[in-house]
Formats: C-alpha cells, structure tokens, sequence
C-alpha cells in the first residue's frame, strides 16, 4: 500500500464514525449549509466574459434564495471581489440578509487590492484569521489559506513576498 492509499483510507476510517455518530432525522441530511464562491465583483466595465456589475444583483438573488433555507451558515469560497478593495464595501452589507453567518475562505483576487490594503483583507472579512476551523452540526470544518505562499497576498517587497518569489523559483528549477 502506498503512502497516498494508506492516508486516504485513514482518512475515511477516521471520518466515518464522526459523521455516522449522530444520524439525521430519516430523510433528513446530516448537515446543510449554503455556498457562494467566485462573486468576482467590480465596479468595472465587462471583459471578455467578465460581467463585473453583473456579479451585484446575482450575489442579491442567490442571498434571498439561500436567506429561505434556514440554514446555519453560508459557506464563501473565495474570490467575493474581482479587485478594488472598496468593492467589499459593496458586497459585505448584501451577505448581511442572509440572516446566519458567512464563513469565508479566501481567494486569490480578494488579494487583488492595493498594497496598503492586503493586510486588512482578513478583518475586512470578519475572519478570525486567515485560516480557522467552525463546527456545525457535529462537524468541524477546517479553512485554510492557500494564498499563504503567494507572492500576490502580500505587499511588493515586504519579506513574505520576497521569500514567495524565491521559493518560486526555487520550484521553477532556477
């Protein structure tokens, strides 16, 4: 058995019982939550096929849907803005309606902000930090930062960015 078959089986052995531990009422799913990803919102004009105003009213249609489930959370999977840290300030009170938390991981173009701005992306979001764990339902959920490396999440020059950059190269073989 190799290591990533070993791991997996590992994995799903540990997490069987977990989510088996307190079944649902009969037809009734263990757990339910609503999910949002790639809003990508700016106050920009359309690109290819990139209808930045056009992310606004859909962002306000899928809040009003999600807003009817009686959900315990609503899971954000990144990327709300396209770029322009302002842009939040046009979506974060949208998300309010929905009436239960939002739970937001982050996405690459929530960096797309200025230099000045990248450190406040995290508070903006109301995030603990910028990786966390939340339980719901007898669950925990684990978010974690992939932008934790990137030389985009942090400001031009700062050291993170530098070490981001080297060890790219460093992958890139040069």
């Amino acid at each position: 058995m190799d290591r990533r078959h070993f791991l997996a089986t590992a994995a799903a052995g540990a997490l069987a019982p977990r989510l088996t531990a307190a079944p649902a009422a009969a037809g009734q799913p263990l757990l339910r939550f609503g999910l949002i990803t790639d809003v990508q919102y700016a106050d920009a004009e359309a690109q290819g096929e990139r209808h930045y105003r056009a992310s606004q009213p859909k962002l306000e249609r899928a809040v009003a849907e999600l807003a009817k489930e009686g959900l315990p959370f609503t899971l954000h999977l990144g990327d709300l803005i396209d770029h322009d840290f302002k842009s939040f300030d046009v979506l974060l009170p949208l998300l309010g309606g929905l009436g239960h938390p939002v739970r937001h991981v982050l996405g690459n173009h929530d960096f797309q902000v200025a230099d000045a701005d990248k450190c406040r992306v995290v508070a903006k979001l109301e995030m603990p930090h910028d990786y966390y764990s939340f339980r719901s339902s007898g669950v925990r959920f684990l978010v974690t930062d992939t932008n934790s490396q990137a030389g985009y999440k942090h400001p031009q020059g700062s050291a993170a960015a530098v070490a981001a950059a080297a060890m790219l190269k460093e992958l890139r073989g040069g």
